[in-house]
């Protein structure tokens, strides 16, 4: 009995000392450890406890990679419910195949500045957007990379959705590093960056952006502005405006867009040559030209002068010329038809009136005849 007893305590102890700690050097982990700094890349774990183990092992640790595992849920206190770590600054939970994060996953780590969700699996459908951001508790972050951050069958509505959620608290206050690149999104709503009142680098590569007209008011203190690799096809007047008026702004990049370069580009293309110190200017070429000799040049090799609107648009104009001119062909024959109509039944209303009013007429009768009386 004695023994028994014996050996149910030493598991218990196993289970409430060995099992919170951390150990770097054993199975499971072998992960690349000091005071500081944690490194577990690759280790296909699955379970999320790891992290209050880390959390009671490494009380000083202000930087912790945990990257290319399955975790697929992050669940409420994932560093402990009664954890407060006011050390740890920099967080990479990156190529985890995260699908979910629950509101109070962060609970603990409010100092926290660097947070890296990039390459992960969430899902947004429309069903599983949570009202409750999960970035609510960390006040002080500084730089948010949420690249490549959703499950491909997610849409763009939804994924925009879903980011406005979850963005929209009063956390971003301090943001200055927002990464949003490979996420397809098509279209970002005007005031989309109006959460980011500190917004400096604004990174958007590798979506499916045909424009980008932000509400000045939300992006005036951009330093860097990355919209690479996007969908765009020209540039008007409304979007150059708006980078002229950005005083603070550094550098523009528009590499590897599928630039079409027609007369329709010409104010763009000038406006282009205007800004040597602004645009990494390298890769801005023509993916479809008119004439199509200038396909593959640079946008800066090109004179404005020299493009022409293309047969396609041309052909859409003449297009509209001719509907118009039908159009007015129609209403002029339909104009012509009514006037007939009109001149017809106003020649029967006369006709009929007359008619009638003879057919009223009464003959006069013959005054009578006065016979002379001899007096």
């Amino acid at each position: 009995m004695v023994a028994r007893r014996l050996l149910l305590l030493i598991l218990m102890v196993q289970y409430f000392v060995v099992g919170d700690h951390f150990d770097c050097n054993k199975e499971p982990y072998f992960c690349l450890c000091s005071d500081s700094i944690v490194n577990c890349t690759n280790r296909d774990f699955t379970r999320t406890d790891i992290f209050a183990q880390l959390q009671t092992t490494y009380r000083t640790l202000n930087t912790l990679i945990v990257t290319g595992n399955n975790f697929r849920v992050l669940n409420n206190y994932l560093f402990g419910s009664k954890v407060e770590n006011p050390s740890l600054d920099h967080l990479d939970l990156s190529n985890n195949s995260i699908a979910l994060i629950e509101p109070e996953a962060f609970h603990g780590i409010s100092k926290l500045e660097t947070l890296l969700l990039n390459d992960n699996r969430i899902v947004a459908d429309g069903r599983h957007i949570q009202e409750r951001s999960f970035l609510g508790n960390l006040n002080n972050l500084r730089i948010l990379q949420l690249n490549n951050l959703f499950v491909p069958s997610s849409t763009s509505d939804n994924r925009v959705r879903w980011l406005r959620s979850q963005l929209n608290n009063t956390a971003m206050e301090f943001i200055e590093y927002l990464h949003l690149e490979s996420n397809n999104l098509q279209f970002l709503p005007a005031d989309f960056f109006c959460i980011f009142p500190n917004l400096q680098f604004l990174y958007l590569a590798r979506n499916s952006l045909t424009h980008f007209l932000p509400n000045y008011q939300c992006i005036k203190n951009l330093r860097e502005l990355d919209l690479s690799a996007n969908a765009i096809v020209r540039l008007g007047s409304p979007f150059t405006r708006l980078i002229d008026s950005l005083v603070r702004l550094e550098m523009l990049l528009l590499a590897s867009n599928p630039w079409q370069c027609t007369c329709d580009l010409s104010h763009f293309i000038g406006w282009l040559k205007r800004n040597d110190k602004l645009i990494v200017k390298k890769n801005i070429t023509c993916a479809t030209a008119f004439p199509e000799k200038f396909v593959g040049h640079s946008l800066q090799e090109i004179s404005e002068k020299q493009l022409d609107c293309s047969p396609d648009g041309n052909e859409h104009v003449y297009g509209v010329y001719i509907v118009c001119g039908l159009t007015v062909v129609g209403l002029f024959f339909l104009l012509m038809c009514i006037l007939s109509a009109n001149k017809f039944f106003v020649f029967k209303r006369v006709y009929n009136g007359s008619t009638y009013r003879m057919n009223d007429y009464q003959p006069l009768q013959k005054e009578p005849s006065v016979e002379p009386v001899m007096v």
